[in-house]
């Protein structure tokens, strides 16, 4: 299967402090990109300028954008895939390290699959001193997690014919770029995963998302791993429904996710749109549970967590270790 050039879409912001290593890896890559697209959120310290340094010695061409206002990192990821011409676009932040065989191992993917994303394995690095994850699978499955938990923009690519199927969601609606690649692919079953770890991802304190799921805590991993079919699931896309909660609330997020899958008819097969809105509506189902005031009532709570539990919503809530949270008024 033949895939076309590869575009990387970065968003940046005051980035000057990590920018030039970024940059000097892109430059080192075994294949070179089809061009490198940067639209730049009113940067006030010199990434500017080392953009446009970049640009004269970038051994690709390079091609700079500068929004009119501060738009925020979602919106400004989403105009920066929107102005990419390749076939395969990689999210690039500005703040990490690439292995130079990246873009290469994302092209000898998708020249063999017929996947719309693929989300590859990282190496977590701690400004603040803590030990590096070397990988990042390894670290969610011995937490008891799925990679399918791994929506990391700096860890995926996708096809651009993603886009041209179901389209990016509302500015307003505040859904990542991320999290809408990953779940759209989960949708139609086209989402697939590299186990080399490509970059070094680095956590520091003015990261916009550093969000790193897992730990040690052996309860958790077991209710994690513990499951009781039909009441808990393995499935990828319920799995993905889980890490979505946080996201679903207010009510315009789901709305805007549901109309994206309904609206796809022909792009989606009857059997796996009806699949996934009826994960989305247990998710949903949870997130009600966890902004409601009966969440503030133990015995209300239990006996409704037990009542969703009985319909199977906590197949799209993190299983049993939900259900226990809920029972116990633990959820964040």
């Amino acid at each position: 299967m033949a895939v076309e050039g590869v575009s990387l879409a970065m968003a940046t912001f005051n980035g000057e402090r990590f920018l030039a290593a970024q940059l000097a890896s892109l430059a080192s890559q075994t294949v070179k990109p089809l061009e490198l697209v940067v639209c730049d959120d009113r940067s006030t310290d010199s990434t500017w300028g080392m953009l446009q340094a970049f640009t004269r010695e970038a051994p690709f061409p390079v091609r700079l954008f500068q929004n009119d206002a501060n738009i925020g990192y979602r919106c400004n990821f989403i105009r920066a895939a929107s102005l990419c011409r390749g076939a395969l676009i990689c999210f690039c932040d500005q703040d990490d390290v690439w292995r130079e065989d990246k873009i290469a191992r994302v092209v000898e993917y998708f020249a063999t699959s017929d996947s719309l994303t693929v989300s590859h394995d990282l190496r977590v690095f701690f400004e603040d001193g803590r030990a590096s994850i070397g990988s990042y699978f390894e670290f969610l499955r011995l937490s008891g997690f799925s990679p399918a938990l791994s929506v990391k923009g700096c860890a995926t690519a996708f096809r651009s014919e993603l886009i041209e199927r179901f389209g990016w969601p509302d500015q307003l609606s505040n859904v990542s770029h991320d999290t809408w690649v990953c779940l759209m692919a989960a949708v139609v079953k086209r989402r697939g995963y590299l186990c080399d770890a490509l970059i070094d991802y680095r956590i520091h304190e003015q990261n916009a998302s550093g969000l790193i799921l897992g730990g040690n805590k052996r309860l958790a991993r077991l209710l994690r791993q513990l499951r009781l079919p039909p009441f808990t699931s393995k499935d990828e896309l319920d799995l993905t429904w889980g890490y979505f909660l946080p996201s679903l609330v207010p009510d315009e997020k789901h709305d805007v996710v549901r109309s994206a899958i309904s609206s796809a008819r022909a792009q989606v097969d009857a059997r796996d749109r009806h699949h996934a809105l009826a994960g989305l509506a247990r998710a949903v189902a949870i997130r009600e549970l966890v902004t409601c005031d009966a969440y503030a009532h133990p015995v209300r709570r239990s006996l409704k967590a037990l009542h969703l539990f009985l319909r199977l919503a906590y197949r799209s809530s993190e299983g049993l270790q939900g259900l226990l949270l809920d029972i116990l008024g633990r959820r964040t």
